[in-house]
């Protein structure tokens, strides 16, 4: 697991990169690292340890995509074993072990997380609440979220060389 992290670790220039790295990446990684340390060996690891790695992760109350997020960053390190020739090739044992369903979905609704309604929409992104911003970076998350749908969060995350240019607008 080390040795996969140091190959994608990304360099420091790249901030958002790196955020992701240091937070959501090596926790998953050094979390199951932890759990699973009495297989010395990555290909001692089967798909019925990481159902109950899986488990593990439930039973601590992580939200489902929390932990489907979790086991995503494991399969791609097993992505990297297989094709390192660490781990058998075929079937990655960290994939398909949690699906989020469309009654977890409408769980998720009724537990608090609803859509914005036309008015609030309105509301939240009339004009005038704009002058209340006080840095220019902010307003421009706002209305890049107004523009393409994506969430703040998602925006905070682009890079310069993330984004393209489109029919002569760049």
């Amino acid at each position: 697991i080390r040795e996969y992290m140091e190959r994608i670790k990304p360099p420091i220039e790249n901030k958002s990169k790196l955020k992701t790295y240091n937070g959501p990446i090596t926790k998953s990684l050094t979390d199951f690292e932890a759990w699973a340390k009495g297989k010395a060996l990555v290909h001692q690891i089967t798909r019925h340890d990481l159902a109950q790695h899986t488990t593990f992760l439930l039973k601590k109350n992580l939200a489902k995509s929390t932990v489907r997020d979790r086991l995503s960053y494991i399969k791609t390190f097993f992505d990297f074993c297989i094709s390192s020739s660490y781990y058998p090739k075929g079937d990655n044992p960290a994939q398909g072990h949690i699906t989020i369903t469309k009654q977890d979905k409408r769980q998720s609704v009724k537990n608090g997380w609803q859509q914005f309604d036309t008015e609030q929409l309105k509301q939240l992104f009339d004009p005038a609440n704009f002058g209340g911003l006080e840095k220019d970076e902010t307003r421009w998350v706002a209305i890049l979220s107004l523009y393409t749908g994506a969430r703040p969060s998602e925006l905070c995350q682009l890079d310069i060389a993330d984004c393209k240019s489109y029919a002569g607008f760049d």
